[in-house]
């Protein structure tokens, strides 16, 4: 666990230093913020020491993710990421794997065709939830027909615990 982050950093830095977990010491450190444009520039703390932002990101964005297929669906995920799925019958708590079509780590991708050999995803099945009520209504005019009715999704929740690529 580290420690608060000093107090003579920007704020900015500080909330990165937390969200990142950084072990920081007294120094001034570059802070980098992703925005949130689709250019995905990278802006700098007026108070950090120059450094080449495409470094930085590659020190900190660096995270294995998969690509899997589940339920006729695909989903992006890490480790640690939880995802609702179609409803698959496992007990809860009880182990479950995914087959790979991609996955990756920052620069460095592999791509299966379709499926990645010996590439394997683990989770964890949390729990059986169900998705919003979801109302149909039928109504036919002068006929005195009028129908109202529900419906919830049922998914499982899954934590995913591990990828082996």
């Amino acid at each position: 666990m580290t420690s608060d982050p000093p107090s003579s950093l920007c704020s900015t830095a500080r909330n990165c230093a937390k969200i990142f977990n950084f072990a920081l010491d007294a120094k001034p450190i570059l802070c980098y913020i992703i925005s949130a444009s689709r250019s995905g520039e990278a802006f700098q703390c007026a108070h950090a020491q120059p450094r080449d932002p495409g470094e930085y990101l590659k020190e900190v964005l660096q995270f294995m993710y998969a690509i899997i297929a589940a339920g006729g669906k695909q989903y992006r995920v890490s480790q640690g990421d939880v995802i609702y799925i179609e409803k698959v019958e496992q007990e809860d708590g009880s182990e479950i794997s995914f087959d790979v079509l991609m996955a990756g780590e920052g620069a460095d991708v592999k791509v299966g065709t379709p499926l990645l050999d010996g590439a394997k995803v683990t989770g964890k099945v949390v729990k059986q939830v169900k998705g919003e009520k979801i109302i149909i209504g039928k109504y036919k005019s002068k006929k005195n027909y009028d129908r109202k009715t529900g419906h919830r999704q049922p998914y499982t929740k899954v934590e995913i615990t591990a990828i082996n690529a």
